[in-house]
């Protein structure tokens, strides 16, 4: 069954322009927030991932701007799974301007509300020379499992 990780998050000063608003440069730090998030709330922590010599370097960011975040606001930053293959892995992310934190989690029904932002990030699995291999198959199953493929 497909999964959604939920992270909450509270936009700092230090992350905003002159204008109180979200620089554009931070906002691929919060796709990797939820992404991170999602792989740890689903028993695949990156760093275990890196121990078992498999990377998913970014090949693709994108990032659609619908309404800017603002300093102070609490964000929730929901991540997917998009595409899950032995080689290639693909997330998706909407960004929502909340009312209060809450913990991560995880859901099987996607939140309701307008984004302010979407994003989608692709990568690769490469061993730690760099070099392109497939995902060990109880990851692969797992991402799989996540995407859900075949459900």
């Amino acid at each position: 069954m497909k999964s959604y990780c939920r992270l909450y998050y509270r936009i700092p000063f230090s992350e905003t322009d002159a204008m109180a608003i979200v620089h554009h440069s931070n906002h691929a730090r919060y796709l990797e927030r939820g992404r991170i998030e999602l792989l740890r709330l689903c028993g695949l922590e990156y760093s275990n991932l890196m121990n078992r010599g498999m990377q998913y370097p970014v090949l693709e960011l994108q990032t659609s701007f619908k309404k800017p975040l603002k300093f102070d606001e609490v964000i929730l930053i929901e991540t997917t799974i998009a595409e899950a293959s032995r080689t290639r892995l693909a997330f998706s992310y909407k960004i929502f301007t909340v009312p209060e934190l809450e913990k991560p989690s995880l859901s099987q029904e996607e939140f309701v509300g307008t984004p302010s932002v979407m994003g989608m990030t692709s990568h690769c699995c490469v061993n730690s020379e760099g070099r392109p291999i497939p995902a060990q198959p109880d990851v692969l199953a797992r991402l799989t499992e996540l995407q859900g493929a075949g459900s």
